[in-house]
């Protein structure tokens, strides 16, 4: 994006995207996958900062806070994962805590306990490429309806991950002063959490 304190084009602005897109990427992991996790508001952030960027392009992004239901009872009331993730060695298309990869730290706090379930919030210090969803599997949790890095099958008619990405905190790209994003539960995290308030606690 170094042409874009000379040129207002739409040729420019789409190379501003790309680059925003990467450096989102490096923060948050891949930003562009929606199709089973609800962080839509990544999406109006991206364009927002295409307009108007200078030259270099800074990494705005600062923090995430995620929601999550987790398959199990975590004893504890709140904990760190800290492990590196990186390529899983033969799947690319998997990522894996490994000794090779990138340094990815995750805390989580216990919002409910349900019978054989627990609804949490992670805060992200890192944004690697399925953070939470390798991080909870890692110690024995995976996420509700993660069929990649959980149960083969659906659980609880949830064919989707249970994650929602809540709260995103950024630096403006204009003024630099920090701005924070919240997104309401969506109607199918709401209707998880019903389901599982009537199993019991």
């Amino acid at each position: 994006c170094r042409s874009a304190g000379r040129s207002r084009t739409g040729r420019v602005r789409k190379i501003c995207s790309s680059s925003i897109r990467i450096r989102c990427k490096e923060r948050f992991g891949d930003c562009g996958s929606v199709k089973s996790t609800a962080v839509p508001i990544r999406y109006n952030l991206i364009e927002i900062a295409a307009q108007g960027f200078g030259d270099p392009v800074p990494c705005f992004f600062v923090q995430g806070k995620s929601r999550s239901v987790i398959s199990g009872n975590l004893k504890e009331d709140r904990g760190t994962v800290d492990a590196p993730i990186g390529r899983h060695p033969s799947d690319r298309k998997r990522m894996t805590v490994t000794d090779r990869g990138k340094e990815a730290v995750t805390h989580w706090e216990t919002v409910t306990r349900y019978r054989g379930y627990t609804h949490i919030r992670c805060h992200l210090e890192t944004g690697r490429t399925h953070q939470i969803r390798v991080h909870m599997a890692y110690i024995g949790h995976p996420i509700l309806g993660d069929t990649v890095y959980g149960r083969k099958k659906p659980e609880l008619g949830q064919e989707s991950q249970c994650l929602h990405a809540s709260t995103l905190c950024f630096r403006h790209p204009r003024t630099g002063l920090p701005v924070i994003v919240s997104t309401p539960l969506p109607p199918y995290f709401q209707e998880v959490l019903e389901k599982l308030e009537r199993m019991g606690r």
